[in-house]
């Protein structure tokens, strides 16, 4: 490497790091901000590989806290944490132990808030309408079809 490419992968390295250091990223997350920052393909992949070296980057640790944010913060459901997940190109085995970070009985508990949450603010007089909006409405969410409606029968 000549000296400017050097002083260039360094400047790159350290950016990268800084900005792992400040907030969980996975893999793909990191690779385009390099792209976007200017480095070569070449280089990111070096970089890349320097930071899961040095534990800037963890795919499962990421995939725990990326399914936990979601969930607590967005309320999604495993659905579609999962598929924002695969997006992001996060290894099956690292999805698989995200989704498992998430306490079933909290998943199950926030189901119930939002869908009570969900009825309350709708203005159907009509039980079954009501029952499929509720359901449209978490499926829509990412939550998987047989515990909705398991919980929309208990709300009814």
């Amino acid at each position: 490497m000549n000296q400017d490419a050097d002083k260039k992968y360094r400047e790159l390295l350290q950016k990268a790091q800084s900005c792992c250091a400040r907030d969980e990223k996975c893999r793909q997350q990191v690779k385009q901000k390099l792209l976007f920052w200017g480095a070569t393909a070449s280089q990111s992949e070096d970089i890349l590989q320097q930071l899961m070296n040095e534990n800037f980057i963890d795919e499962d640790r990421f995939a725990r806290e990326f399914a936990l944010g979601k969930f607590r913060i967005n309320k999604w459901g495993k659905i579609k944490i999962a598929l924002e997940m695969m997006r992001l190109h996060i290894p099956e085995g690292s999805i698989k132990g995200g989704l498992e970070a998430i306490d079933r009985d909290d998943y199950v508990s926030m189901l119930k808030k939002i869908l009570l949450q969900r009825l309350n603010s709708l203005h159907e007089t009509d039980r079954e309408v009501a029952r499929k909006k509720l359901a449209t409405f978490a499926m829509g969410k990412g939550f998987e079809g047989e515990l909705v409606w398991g919980v929309v029968r208990e709300i009814f």
